[in-house]
């Protein structure tokens, strides 16, 4: 026994920053990596560290001294720009469980991600990678269009463009290249990926890892409109064989990508040719699948990756009450810029099945034209019954509210 105090590294804070009290949850102290320091993290983390997280060195430099003072028991983020400095952190401090920096690597880099699955013949995208507009228009030759061009190593949609024609295909590489940092300010990756566009309806694989086996827990149908998500369900309504397609695809891209001992979130398309991956996270899945994945199945993602960042088996990890046999969630956003308008929120809310509804913008409010999962416009989250579908629950709210973005007065008085 180390006579130290038990503990848990947490790496930023994305999920409204209840990390910290899931981790207290568990009887642990909470040091927390991050950063900006704001007072209500002062308040809340038992051992709040203000420091850059791009600078690894002394991440690692600041977390072994921590570890002086406390027998931290696992590094734990649900920040995808972070799962490879966890990984880099579980290596230096010694923590034997937990993603490698190898698999971490492979699904945080896409470029990585559909070099290891090629090697390995796991149904995925045709690709090559670019530096200039110059070598993508060379490139386009091999390529029908539309086409898909993505930065490696950005996340939540930012900068990914379905290109219809070559000047689409200039213009988004380009724009990409203008762009030193992604989202959180690390240095992009010069190497931009050229991808086919893959036809049909788009699906997320919420999946367990742990000791080299991985299951499948949920697989979420995803409505997307260009390349933001416009809304979810979970459990996605698919033929028996599909689901298996599905589920065996996945299985055999974690292996690839040497994933074990996390929860993952695998996007898929179902195309004609069959399932291919789109991309793997080596996190739980973002924005509210969570939570309807938690009241179809009973299983928290993030409490799974919390269990799992510690060492803890699945008998461990607690499974809560199934509340709906489905659950759905659809964002509202807008192809332009205007102003909006909707009916009465408060009979919505009232009616049979809705969770949750959140709008940003009042009435009349001026909103700009949706380009990336970080600027939709709000939400609702809405559970299905045995007679009715959350998708049809959907449905009827999104009538009932009529949320609608005008680009000029005229439209609305007319």
């Amino acid at each position: 026994m180390s006579g130290k105090e038990k503990a848990v590294l947490v790496i930023g804070l994305q999920n409204e920053g209840h990390e910290v009290e899931m981790v207290r949850a568990l009887g642990y102290r909470t040091i927390l990596f991050k950063r900006e320091i704001t007072l209500q993290d002062a308040l809340n983390a038992d051992f709040p560290v203000q420091i850059d997280l791009q600078d690894r060195e002394a991440v690692i430099a600041k977390a072994l001294d921590v570890q002086e003072k406390y027998e931290i028991l696992g590094i734990f983020t649900l920040n995808e720009y972070q799962v490879p400095l966890a990984a880099y952190m579980r290596e230096a401090l010694g923590i034997p469980h937990g993603l490698r920096v190898e698999a971490a690597l492979n699904c945080r880099n896409k470029k990585r991600t559909r070099q290891r699955l090629a090697e390995a013949g796991v149904g995925s995208a045709e690709y090559t990678l670019v530096r200039t507009p110059a070598q993508a228009l060379a490139a386009l030759q091999n390529f029908q269009l539309p086409a898909v061009v993505k930065p490696s190593n950005d996340s939540g949609s930012q900068l990914v463009a379905c290109c219809e024609s070559a000047e689409d295909v200039w213009a988004a590489v380009d724009e990409i290249r203008r762009h030193r940092s992604n989202w959180v300010g690390q240095e992009m990756d010069p190497e931009i990926l050229l991808e086919e566009y893959l036809d049909g309806p788009e699906f997320s694989v919420e999946a367990i890892s742990l000791q080299g086996e991985s299951d499948v827990l949920a697989i979420t149908a995803k409505m997307t409109v260009g390349a933001t998500e416009a809304g979810h369900t979970v459990p996605a309504p698919l033929a028996e064989a599909d689901t298996e397609a599905i589920r065996q695809l996945v299985l055999d891209a974690l292996a690839a990508l040497g994933v074990t001992d996390c929860v993952t979130h695998t996007e898929v398309k179902l195309t004609s040719r069959g399932p291919r991956i789109i991309e793997v996270n080596a996190r739980p899945g973002g924005d509210y699948i969570p939570l309807l994945v938690r009241a179809t199945t009973g299983f928290d993602l993030r409490e799974l990756a919390l269990h799992l960042s510690i060492g803890s088996s699945l008998e461990q990890v607690p499974r809560h009450p199934v509340a709906a046999p489905s659950a759905a969630v659809r964002f509202f956003t807008t192809d332009r810029d205007g102003a909006v308008q909707y009916d009465d929120p408060e009979q919505v809310r009232a009616m049979p099945g809705v969770q949750t509804l959140k709008l940003s913008v009042l009435p009349g409010g001026k909103a700009r034209r949706t380009t990336s999962n970080y600027d939709r416009l709000g939400y609702v989250i809405v559970h299905g019954s045995e007679g009715q579908a959350a998708d049809r629950v959907a449905d009827d709210v999104l009538e009932r509210l009529n949320f609608k973005v005008y680009a000029t007065e005229n439209e609305v008085t007319n």
